[in-house]
């Protein structure tokens, strides 16, 4: 993750290429990023952590503490979300993936799911993962490969925060991470695949079933840093989070090379957390977080736009996502 905007642009009406969604069961979408987002209804009760697009269908899921999770499809995310029916019961979704003909999604009490249509059946699989206080914070595809980031909510000295499989409706195969900091977001590009998490951690991989990596840290930033989101797109790497004590300072950082340096940019977040970050095939770049933030950028080195579209009362933005 795991770990957004109003009014219709006249352009954009009905089109919803970008979608963003949060707490509050806020989900908005928008045509072009940099102008005006639009409130749509949804189905759902209360927080939606991920929202996703493949294969026609729009995916967006969540929950709350003690409510349950709640898992919702569009085709046109401007247009009517349903719920469906999920077989994880108290648990919130935040890992949500789509990869050759498969979705998976998994929750915050360690428990992991399929389906071949969003709209139908998701059924129960076997968490790789040791205890119900694992968290399935992010979930990719890329090359093959499903491959999950995890946190252990009670803290624990494990080094097995991934796991991988080829075909996810059977085995799952722990990974040793490098580290036994909780893993926020992970993500698949230009041959290799890119972990983040707490303590600033970022490790790297071109096989996600062989050996993980540690790599060096934006320089500044203190093993405090929580790195919440990672995205490939363009030839760069961006990687985004908070300092979590400290200066307080939102983190985003680049680099073309995930192996190498990592060079810290502004974002103009302040001292609000990024939590997201995603690239579209329009060209641009786009993060959001804490205080209703979103911000764009064509270049993720240059200038990131802040968007005012959103009050600051939204409060957290969790995900976003585009249609290309």
């Amino acid at each position: 993750m795991g770990m957004i905007i109003m009014d219709a642009v006249s352009k954009g009406i009905g089109r919803g290429d970008w979608t963003l969604v949060g707490g509050g069961n806020n989900l908005y979408t928008a045509e072009n990023p940099t102008q005006i987002w639009t409130k749509r209804t949804t189905p759902f009760a209360n927080e939606i952590y991920n929202v996703v697009y493949d294969n026609g269908y729009w995916v967006a899921a969540g929950g709350y503490y003690g409510t349950g999770s709640q898992l919702a499809t569009a085709i046109d995310s401007t247009g009517t979300w349903t719920l469906r029916t999920t077989p994880f019961g108290s648990g919130n979704i935040w890992g949500l993936a789509y990869g050759n003909g498969y979705w998976v999604a998994g929750t915050d009490d360690n428990k992991l799911a399929t389906a071949t249509n969003p709209t139908g059946t998701w059924t129960l699989r076997t968490s790789p993962f040791p205890g119900a206080l694992y968290i399935f914070y992010d979930i990719a595809y890329g090359n093959g490969y499903f491959v999950a980031a995890a946190g252990d909510a009670a803290g624990g000295a494990s080094t097995y925060k991934l796991a991988t499989a080829t075909d996810p409706t059977g085995t799952w195969t722990l990974r040793n991470s490098a580290s036994s900091a909780g893993l926020y977001g992970i993500a698949y590009g230009d041959g290799k695949w890119v972990a983040v998490g707490g303590a600033g951690k970022i490790i790297t991989a071109t096989d996600p079933t062989g050996t993980w990596t540690l790599r060096t840290p934006p320089a500044g930033w203190s093993p405090n840093t929580s790195i919440h989101g990672v995205a490939y797109g363009n030839g760069y790497w961006v990687i985004v989070g908070k300092d979590a004590y400290g200066s307080f300072a939102a983190r985003l950082a680049t680099a073309t090379d995930p192996t190498g340096t990592w060079t810290e940019r502004s974002s103009g977040f302040g001292t609000d957390r990024i939590y997201n970050v995603a690239y579209g095939s329009d060209g641009y770049w786009v993060i959001v977080g804490r205080n209703g933030k979103v911000a764009t950028a064509t270049d993720p080195t240059g200038t990131w736009t802040l968007n005012p579209s959103i009050p600051p009362s939204w409060g957290y933005i969790y995900a976003v996502a585009h249609k290309g």
